[in-house]
């Protein structure tokens, strides 16, 4: 008896320990899905706008900042080019040649636009990727459709696996040019995360966010410019919206207007989608979700706030966490340092709560072994995955060691201010005729640096803290000695009730067997 009462007390020890040092070690795992607070309670109120439905996404969380109706199915017409566009990138090279069939010239619609391509007509994947998003041409989406998928069929089967690994799960594709058909439709919010995935692509980015292009000559027809059809992309045009990276529109009568497009201002990204609405109306609305995104919202670094592991008591507990090698490791759980919550601009990291589960998202690091997600009022705005760093610790390094490392970063960053020169002069021989694209490329050049220095700025600080901080421990709160005081307390009880249980039968077994012997004497 003793022996199990001691193995239960040290099982359960275990559990408490590992439970509050590796799912949160303030043991304050929050029930934010159970809160009944109503979420629009402390949200900046949304604009008015004319789209049937829209949604306003910010980019590296997926948190909604604005819906309305962004749930219900809607037609999309050209927007649907976005997952056409995507799914081509990720499954062909851009030096392939597309040969246009009999079928994909067939497929056009009268009055649907197209770039005049004909029958047995080749354009390279990357000249098709060009015609496809900015000029929306429809014959070339089904040529890539066939070229990819071998049929428009199976490529629109491929198209609503990637919607749902994307977490499209109201959306179904028919088509790869959004032509109608009552069977292809989406919603705003799917269609907002299916952008998620394509801007994070920096092949897809780069074609959907250029003013004009010009296409390579073919067996068929001389080169030719094409030009974007969104009219936010152009700085001489009076819906143009400062720092925007590009977008798609489309129309259709069943659909109506349609509009995607993502910005960036301050280190944000938002996606914007508006569905039926009415001329260029669609730029009306699409500005006002950017203006209340960026004037109301703000980014907020998770690991630099997150207190579940903030290492100040004398509780060496991470000093005693080892690998499954043996090899002693240094910090071995934290937050990956990227990852960040949105929140209206009065608010601040102390009004989020938390839980976790050990799933883990595609995009997670492979040392990740789990995912915190961050709720406002009962409504996420964002995550992070929980990284064990599994880095033995060994002994410094030599001067001279020092040296050469240092001379081999010098020339590695060398090289990187050669690749990056390249990089400008390729981006500025692709100009338009107003210049737009070298003032967005210098932007977003601009913008590049600054994000560099506060890395640097970043890294420097670490690197202090560092020099300061010998040891890492991790500060261990009242709650959780709370709830361990509970638990023992209980066990010991539990221990008291068996032990007295067992006595009585000790006893009661002891006076049956004296009754035995007497009865044996009488006999």
């Amino acid at each position: 008896m003793k022996k199990f009462a001691a193995l239960l007390l040290s099982v359960t020890m275990f559990c408490a320990t590992l439970g509050a040092t590796v799912i949160n070690i303030n043991t304050d795992i929050y029930a934010a899905k159970n809160e009944k607070e109503t979420p629009d309670k402390d949200w900046p109120k949304g604009p008015d706008i004319f789209g049937t439905s829209a949604c306003l996404i910010e980019a590296s969380t997926g948190t909604v900042l604005y819906d309305k109706s962004c749930h219900k199915k809607m037609y999309p017409a050209s927007i649907t080019k976005i997952m056409t566009a995507l799914l081509t990138i990720e499954n062909a090279n851009l030096g392939d040649t597309v040969t246009f069939s009999q079928n994909a010239i067939d497929s056009l619609e009268y009055d649907a636009a197209n770039v005049g391509m004909v029958v047995g007509e080749e354009m390279s994947v990357e000249d098709c990727l060009y015609a496809l998003m900015l000029h929306s041409a429809n014959e070339v989406a089904t040529a890539l459709a066939e070229h990819v998928g071998g049929s428009v069929d199976e490529f629109a089967n491929m198209m609503n696996e990637r919607a749902k690994k994307a977490g499209a799960q109201g959306t179904h594709f028919a088509n790869a040019n959004g032509l109608f058909n009552e069977n292809h439709y989406i919603t705003a919010y799917d269609m907002a995360m299916i952008t998620k995935d394509a801007v994070a692509n920096p092949v897809f980015l780069n074609i959907s966010g250029t003013n004009n292009y010009t296409l390579s000559k073919t067996n068929k027809k001389d080169a030719f410019t094409v030009y974007n059809r969104h009219k936010m992309l152009y700085k001489n045009n009076a819906y143009y919206y400062e720092g925007i990276l590009g977008g798609k529109t489309g129309y259709t009568t069943e659909s109506g207007t349609t509009l995607v497009t993502y910005a960036r201002r301050n280190g944000m990204t938002l996606i914007s989608v508006v569905l039926n609405s009415n001329g260029y109306n669609v730029y009306k609305d699409t500005k006002l979700l950017f203006d209340y995104g960026f004037e109301n919202f703000k980014l907020v670094n998770i690991s630099e706030n997150e207190s579940k592991f903030d290492f100040e008591s004398d509780f060496t507990f991470t000093d005693s966490l080892a690998s499954p090698f043996g090899f002693k490791t240094d910090k071995a759980l934290s937050i990956a340092p990227d990852s960040c919550v949105v929140l209206p601009n009065n608010k601040n990291f102390a009004n989020v709560t938390s839980s976790f589960d050990f799933t883990t998202r595609e995009d997670a690091p492979a040392s990740a072994i789990g995912t915190y997600s961050y709720y406002f009022n009962d409504k996420p705005v964002g995550y992070a995955p929980l990284v064990y760093k599994d880095t033995e610790k060994t002994a410094p390094t030599d001067s001279s060691s020092n040296s050469t490392d240092n001379t081999a970063s010098s020339e590695n960053s060398s090289k990187t201010d050669n690749n990056d020169d390249s990089s400008v002069d390729k981006n500025s021989d692709k100009t338009a005729d107003d210049g737009s694209i070298v003032d967005k490329d210098s932007d977003k050049n601009t913008d590049s640096n600054s994000v560099s220095d506060s890395k640097n700025n970043k890294n420097t600080k670490d690197t202090k803290s560092q020099k300061t901080k010998s040891k890492k421990h991790i500060k261990i709160s009242k709650k959780f000695i709370s709830i361990m005081v509970v638990v023992i307390v209980i066990l010991a009880i539990v221990i008291a009730v068996v032990c007295y249980i067992r006595k009585k039968l000790r006893e009661l077994n002891a006076i049956r067997e004296s009754k035995r012997h007497r009865n044996r004497d009488l006999r």
